[in-house]
């Protein structure tokens, strides 16, 4: 049951205009205890933290998103970067060639063979049904021009992509270096010479670790342009208020 003093509060309330101007009780001193019951419309603006209903801005969501794919991104291009750039045509092929057994083809990467920057993959095929051949041995070895190193036999595991062989070739000096490729599987051994004239090349540059590095400038752009711009936000809130 209500009690009777608190009826007729509430029943004075009704017909005092200036409580219904005020939004609650809070501005009826006459009330006595009761004044505290409910709250005015202001008394809870100023009461509750204005920055936990502040929604996130959409800079703020997309540097989140972007920090967040960064580590999978940088994965995903070592990845098919690895799996691509020996193995999907981009190396230039040199020689294809019947040796034995075996259609070779040799692949080298970049397009001129370069000092300490050169990479090659062999293909090999059945002459007579052109399957590939997946299970051999091939081991490289190079002659070298003048005031050059020898290098081999070295091996040329096909562990990445099995149907090529791959492995750097250690050029140190520029010229004409006569490079030896052994094979020997099931089907047989064979020898294939090939020549390829060296050149010096510039420093190689790692386009994937480049697009690492400027992903991660732009998202740390956006959060600091992010933040700079939600102070300013919470600055002109204060001050409005």
């Amino acid at each position: 049951m209500v009690a009777p003093s608190l009826v007729s509060a509430m029943e004075a309330v009704k017909r005092d205009p200036t409580t219904r101007q005020s939004g609650g009780f809070s501005g009826c001193s006459w009330l006595g205890p009761y004044a505290k019951i409910t709250p005015s419309s202001h008394q809870i603006s100023e009461t509750l933290p204005q920055s936990r209903f502040r929604r996130y801005s959409p800079t703020h969501w997309l540097t989140h998103r972007i920090v967040a794919a960064l580590p999978l991104a940088l994965v995903l291009a070592l990845v098919y970067g690895s799996l691509t750039v020996y193995a999907n045509g981009r190396a230039t092929l040199v020689t294809s060639a019947e040796s034995g057994p075996y259609q070779v083809d040799v692949s080298i990467l970049p397009a001129q063979a370069l000092v300490n920057n050169t990479h090659v993959s062999i293909l090999l095929r059945n002459l007579a049904d052109d399957a590939i051949i997946t299970r051999a041995d091939v081991r490289i070895s190079g002659a070298a021009p003048e005031l050059g190193t020898d290098f081999g036999p070295m091996p040329a595991p096909n562990d990445l992509v099995p149907q090529f062989f791959e492995a750097s070739l250690p050029f140190d000096v520029e010229g004409e270096w006569l490079v030896t490729f052994d094979i020997n599987s099931d089907l047989g051994e064979t020898s294939l010479q090939v020549p390829m004239m060296v050149r010096q090349g510039g420093a190689s540059v790692n386009w994937i670790l480049l697009a690492a590095i400027v992903v991660a400038i732009l998202a740390s752009g956006i959060w600091i342009w992010d933040r700079i711009a939600g102070r300013r936000s919470g600055k002109g809130d204060a001050q409005a208020g």
